[in-house]
């Protein structure tokens, strides 16, 4: 029970259940026990022992298995979201409400490669960015235009 003066205790006793809380460490918990869980849950129980083990290969391959299906995208990415303050599930959470998909079942795999184009084309426009600026460098080197400066 909570430590409380004893004068409130009498009170209060009545009012307050004194219930054991039982603690999961859900990343802890070995493959037998995961594989009881059931749905979206178990997507996020294997991600946790999978991050907590850093076992980035075996992790990749189940985020990448076209089998396991998301009930609840919204849902699931919200989670993932909070548990990993990545931007990239809050930008597929979009682009689902954009493509009205929000409330179907839809594939993990698919669902999270969506965040790879967007991260992909990112990347080709930087690497564009700097070839244009290497071409214009050696422009001026071969036109000998003076620099301003």
């Amino acid at each position: 029970m909570l430590d409380i003066p004893e004068e409130w205790r009498k009170k209060l006793e009545p009012l307050i259940a004194d219930h054991p809380i039982r603690i999961i460490h859900l990343a802890a918990q070995d493959e037998e026990t995961r594989k009881k869980y059931q749905s979206d849950f178990r997507h996020i129980v294997d991600y946790l022992a999978y991050v907590r083990n850093k076992e980035r290969q075996k992790l990749k391959e189940y985020m990448g298995d076209k089998r396991r299906k998301v009930a609840y995208p919204m849902e699931y990415l919200d989670l993932m979201h909070a548990f990993t303050n990545d931007s990239r599930y809050e930008k597929i959470a979009e682009n689902l409400q954009e493509n009205r998909k929000e409330s179907e079942e839809i594939n993990m795999c698919i669902m999270l490669e969506e965040s790879g184009i967007e991260k992909g084309r990112r990347e080709e426009m930087s690497h564009g960015i700097c070839v244009l600026a290497g071409t214009c460098h050696n422009l001026v080197y071969l036109l000998r235009i003076p620099l301003a400066g």
